[in-house]
């Protein structure tokens, strides 16, 4: 996980009060418990950090924004020589979800 922090510093993954740490975060706590993050609660937990009456607040931004910060989070890992974890995003029965494997 350190990995993603060394590889975007200053982007505000180390930072859970922060849009990209708080997804990041989320995503680790998830892990570390077992269970998938659906990508729903992430686009929904984007939108209400997003500030109401803008561009910013609306779905389609935050589905945008999240997919860009999987992305990012996704290129760090694989970045890695020595054997790492993997964002995998899977169907799951209520929609995608998204986990470290």
């Amino acid at each position: 996980m350190g990995t993603v922090l060394e590889a975007n510093p200053n982007k505000g993954y180390n930072n859970p009060t922060t849009i990209a740490g708080c997804i990041f975060s989320t995503l680790v706590t998830d892990y570390m418990h077992g269970r998938p993050t659906p990508i729903h609660d992430l686009v929904q937990l984007h939108e209400n950090m997003s500030p109401i009456g803008s561009i910013e607040g609306t779905k389609l931004h935050s589905l945008k924004r999240v997919t860009q910060y999987l992305a990012t989070i996704a290129a760090a890992l694989e970045a890695v020589d020595e054997p790492c974890v993997e964002l995998e995003v899977r169907d799951g029965s209520e929609g995608y979800d998204v986990t470290f494997r």
